[in-house]
């Protein structure tokens, strides 16, 4: 869902001032767009390097992780209640989401084009990771949308939550790896 006011407003201001509206544009899947507002928009924005998004992004997703995947390192009292509601463990959610938005990050930074779907960002990380990283890439989609896996996941999470956590530390840090191999890789 877009407030087209306040998107316009912010997004008019591209050229000195950041704004998340740009990446919510980018990655709309477009439903209902009654007068085409979001894909003209989308449109104009789609390929153009503006300097502010430049930084923003680059602050944002590929110099360091986001501070919610390190917070679901740990027990949280709303983990059971996110698991029935979502059906996701939220550490991996955070993991996943992470490597799309640096792969996004660095593809707008070079080109432009801020990728995000499932395919793109598997494809990328196929081309521009080593072997063992690309691997990691995909065991963690695989957790988050492979059906048998993620709710394999689930149960080993309510049943075991230690040893859990400990996994996804030794993930993280695989993933500070890959985000820093995303920010250095040439395109």
């Amino acid at each position: 869902m877009a407030d087209s006011r306040f998107a316009e407003y912010e997004l008019q201001q591209l050229d000195n001032l950041p704004t998340s509206e740009h990446q919510l544009i980018l990655q709309s899947n477009i439903v209902y767009d009654p007068k085409g507002w979001i894909a003209q928009t989308k449109q104009k924005i789609e390929g153009k390097i503006h300097p502010a998004m430049v930084s923003f992004y680059q602050e944002r997703y590929l110099d360091k992780l986001p501070f919610e995947i390190y917070s679901h390192l740990q027990p949280n009292e709303f983990d059971k209640a996110k698991l029935e509601k979502s059906r996701q463990i939220q550490w991996v959610k955070w993991a996943v989401r992470t490597i799309r938005d640096a792969v996004g990050a660095k593809t707008y930074i070079q080109t432009g084009k801020f990728i995000y779907k499932k395919e793109d960002i598997l494809n990328f990380c196929s081309i521009y990771l080593p072997p063992d990283a690309f691997e990691t890439v995909q065991e963690i989609y695989r957790w988050k949308t492979d059906f048998e896996t993620r709710e394999r996941m689930i149960a080993d999470f309510l049943a075991t939550p230690d040893k859990c956590f400990a996994l996804f530390s030794e993930y993280t840090k695989k993933i500070e790896n890959i985000v820093n191999q995303i920010k250095n890789r040439p395109l």
